[in-house]
């Protein structure tokens, strides 16, 4: 089931990439990278090289990377890494609260992420201001 939707994305990353749609063509390589969840290596270089593309396109205040950023926070967190989570979860933060607005359900979510226990931790021992 995997393997198809694997094929399918890449099918739909060549057709945007045909139209020159770069938002959703960006968007089908984010749910490329979901599609190999558990292996670190290749969601964070699909990841990486979205993030690029994305800013060359879009600039970094962008939604889409703001999703980039928190799912290469998951990523991270998911390997137990939960110092480089931290970082991906607050550039998420920190570009959802321009793109959005404080208030949006985006950047709640992404604030409510860093006021897990561990997160809350890292940023008083780091000396970030949270709230």
């Amino acid at each position: 089931m995997i393997d198809q939707g694997r094929k399918e994305v890449e099918m739909a990353i060549g057709l945007y990439q045909e139209l020159k749609d770069f938002g959703r063509e960006l968007g089908a390589q984010i749910t490329k990278a979901t599609l190999y969840r558990g292996n670190k290596d290749e969601q964070l270089e699909i990841y990486e090289k979205t993030r690029q593309r994305c800013c060359q396109i879009f600039g970094e205040e962008h939604h889409l990377m703001c999703t980039l950023c928190f799912n290469t926070g998951i990523v991270y967190e998911d390997a137990k890494d939960t110092a480089n989570a931290y970082e991906y979860f607050r550039k998420a933060l920190s570009i959802g609260s321009k793109v959005f607005g404080p208030k949006h359900r985006m950047t709640q979510m992404y604030r409510d992420t860093l006021k897990e226990k561990k997160y809350a931790a890292l940023a008083k021992k780091q000396g970030d201001a949270t709230d």
